[in-house]
């Protein structure tokens, strides 16, 4: 698609090279300006198995022209099925395709995390970002604009963005936050063969067509969606840690956190955190991945805008307090799925504690809030009123309201 030319365009450093980070690069590169990335691993290369792109997701993805690309490296689950653990009782079925993307305008899909980055690294490339592999960041001078990495190469920029994950350092030279908070829960990937499956009769219906199967447990869960082109079953189990030990000085790797971060910029209105440095998530909504694109996607419509070096801080405010908003209350309502999720026989009860329905993928109400965000018109309608309102003049503070 033709993008917008931002009418001043200028330099952007990001640190990380995850879904967030290059996502960022395309939209930024999109509208003209130019970007650096410094990944800290030797490659562009995501650890995990699949991850869900929503329709809030992929509206994004076809806004961009990746969408099509993705899709035939993608699996479309047709229903998601919740069942109580011990009996196998059906709790709620909720259709997916076609079903979503007739109603919100493009589709839901399960597709492996290394697909869906090479994807965007590959998009990255024909933007001409300069991308940059094995150059971890050890030091930023945040009111310079500038890092510096482990080989001792200096970097800088106009705007600095941190988007290198839920262990950024990025977001531990902001915050002086050394260790990350826990949710008190494990997560566990495991990938399965569907090939070993379909042999096995007791299992042979998980693949037989794309689904996502859920059992609910007691302090615990499990989630399964094919990925077809890997043939792969992808099984994410959670459980809760009782133990208080456990929870006490560093974390083992498994731990899933769900924090999001309370600063996420800094005063010299240079440095601004996206992604899971900003605001990891459970994996409760299939939101962690799909925020940090709209992150992105933000932070790119805006600054297409830009025509002053003066209305940076402001526009990495705007950000911050947008993003904040929206992505505080899809966390808060993934947590209370996780409550709710810990025990099968007192769902129903929790959720009507919590003025919540029991199952967020059968609520029409908080799946078109959830799903019908448009990025886009939400970035143009807040440029309107940051223009109208600073009347050329940009003021900081502007974004509070």
């Amino acid at each position: 698609m033709t993008s917008t030319i931002a009418p001043l365009r200028i330099h952007f450093l990001i640190v990380g090279g995850g879904l967030a980070g290059v996502a960022a690069a395309i939209t930024l590169a999109q509208h003209g300006h130019q970007v650096t990335l410094l990944e800290a691993q030797e490659h562009f290369s995501a650890i995990g198995a699949g991850i869900q792109t929503p329709p809030n997701c992929s509206c994004i993805l076809k806004r961009w022209g990746i969408l099509e690309t993705l899709i035939p490296l993608a699996t479309s689950p047709q229903e998601m099925i919740f069942q109580q653990y011990e009996t196998g009782k059906v709790l709620s079925r909720a259709l997916l395709a076609p079903d979503l993307e007739e109603k919100y305008g493009a589709p839901h899909l399960n597709i492996h995390r290394g697909d869906f980055l090479r994807v965007l690294v590959d998009q990255a490339k024909r933007l001409r970002v300069q991308l940059h592999a094995n150059s971890p960041v050890i030091n930023i001078d945040f009111a310079a604009a500038s890092v510096r990495t482990a080989q001792e190469i200096e970097c800088s920029a106009d705007v600095i963005i941190g988007a290198d994950g839920k262990r950024s350092f990025c977001r531990m030279a902001l915050c002086q936050q050394v260790t990350p908070s826990s949710s008190g829960k494990l997560a566990y990937r495991i990938p399965i063969k569907t090939s070993l499956l379909r042999e096995h009769p007791d299992l042979a219906h998980l693949v037989e067509s794309p689904k996502i199967w859920g059992w609910i447990g007691h302090n615990s869960y499990i989630l399964c969606s094919e990925i077809v082109t890997k043939d792969i079953l992808n099984v994410l189990i959670t459980k809760r840690i009782e133990d208080p030990q456990f929870m006490q000085g560093p974390f083992p790797r498994s731990v899933n956190m769900e924090d999001v971060n309370e600063k996420w910029t800094h005063g010299s209105g240079k440095f601004v955190l996206i992604g899971d440095s900003a605001h990891s998530m459970g994996p409760n909504l299939v939101q962690g991945a799909a925020q940090g694109i709209e992150d992105a996607a933000l932070l790119g419509e805006l600054f297409a805008n830009l025509s002053h070096h003066n209305q940076i801080p402001d526009i990495i405010e705007i950000y911050s307090k947008m993003r904040q908003k929206r992505v505080s209350a899809i966390s808060k309502r993934s947590e209370e799925m996780g409550q709710i999720w810990n025990n099968p026989d007192t769902a129903s009860k929790r959720a009507k504690d919590l003025g919540i329905t029991p199952d967020p993928f059968s609520d029409p109400e908080f799946l078109g809030w959830l799903y019908r965000y448009d990025i886009f018109e939400e970035a143009a309608k807040v440029w309107e009123k940051y223009v109208k309102e600073t009347c050329d003049r940009p003021i900081r503070g502007f974004a509070d309201g």
